[in-house]
């Protein structure tokens, strides 16, 4: 069958078209899929720092957008203020920092810590000692990362002994029994978890042992490239890499 010079040229001028607008759905979608989770979201953040103790005043809040994705879920947004004004500070928040539902309640002995959960989360208690829980440093409102050992197999095949980051900046509920922050030993730390992260973390317990790692409350950062490490790399190139992003502190005693 023969075309003639009209028909091939409206043929493709057609397939062109296609093209060009299959290439801008394409492009489109792509552009969806990195903006998801980027939208900007208000929550009040702490017009200056405030101490563990304060009572929560309208004057000391100011309106901030956030991206969703970089948000804690338990952050207060605007319409929840006045819910919050007249109450105590559980924990110190710091000027320009999203203030969590969590930083609240001090001195409430009779609150319950399921009302201090989103509705999302769960809270889930994990056993500790002098090691894993921090030599005992970590209060109520603080965030930690928690760290899963457990055996498993080398890349050589041989079974070994790996380690990883589980969750990261995951907040503390209570430690002990103690939800506001305070003296004494704990044996076990309560932290405010997904269902599916609590699911993770119960079978993390089961197959190895967690290790929390207290972090600066100033620090919100999520490091994506986690990995699984074993001996072999601590001790070659990722040890090479750690020593050379770290900087020397020097951290001076108080004289008694």
């Amino acid at each position: 069958m023969k075309f003639d010079r009209k028909t091939v040229f409206v043929v493709a001028v057609a397939s062109a078209v296609l093209a060009a607008l299959l290439t801008v759905h394409y492009i489109q979608g792509v552009k969806k899929q990195l903006m998801k989770g980027l939208e900007p979201v208000k929550a009040l953040v702490a017009r200056q720092d405030m101490r563990a103790g304060e009572v929560v005043e309208e004057e000391g809040f100011v309106v901030r957008l956030f991206p969703k994705r970089y948000l804690h879920p338990a952050a207060l947004k605007p319409g929840d203020l006045p819910l919050v004004v007249g109450q105590r500070l559980r924990n110190p928040v710091f000027k320009g920092h999203p203030v969590l539902w969590s930083d609240l309640g001090a001195g409430e002995s009779n609150s319950r810590v399921s009302e201090g959960l989103m509705e999302s989360e769960r809270a889930v208690s994990v056993a500790v000692d002098g090691v894993s829980g921090v030599s005992g440093l970590i209060q109520p409102g603080d965030h930690v990362d928690i760290l899963w050992t457990y055996s498993g197999v080398l890349p050589d095949g041989r079974a070994g002994t790996l380690v990883t980051s589980l969750l990261q900046n995951v907040t503390v509920l209570a430690a002990g029994g103690r939800t506001v922050p305070g003296h004494g030993g704990y044996s076990t730390v309560t932290l405010a978890l997904t269902l599916r992260e609590a699911e993770i973390v119960t079978f993390a317990q089961q197959k190895g042992k967690i290790t929390l790692v207290l972090r600066n409350r100033r620090d919100v950062s999520v490091l994506d490239d986690q990995k699984v490490l074993h001996m072999q790399e601590l001790l070659g190139r990722e040890m090479k890499r750690i020593q050379k992003a770290r900087t020397l502190r020097i951290i001076r005693g108080k004289q008694q």
